[in-house]
């Protein structure tokens, strides 16, 4: 338990997941609302920027490791 996470905007973590969660948020209401077809488009946002967000944290936390 030597690494604790703190939740505030101090955090790069929760930054980098604010700034890609709440455009791809944005975005699920804007396909759920306008589109044709919403039952593909509404939820493809948020799963992208959950890939993205992982990936990128796990080379984050790589790279801070190995810094260490």
């Amino acid at each position: 338990m030597e690494d604790r996470f703190e939740m505030s905007f101090r955090n790069k973590q929760v930054r980098v997941w604010l700034a890609l969660m709440v455009p791809a948020l944005v975005l699920t209401m804007y396909f759920a609302f306008f589109a044709e077809n919403p039952g593909i488009l509404a939820p493809t946002p948020p799963l992208v920027a959950w890939i993205v967000y992982y990936i990128w944290r796990f080379n984050y936390r790589k790279k801070k490791k190995s810094a260490v």
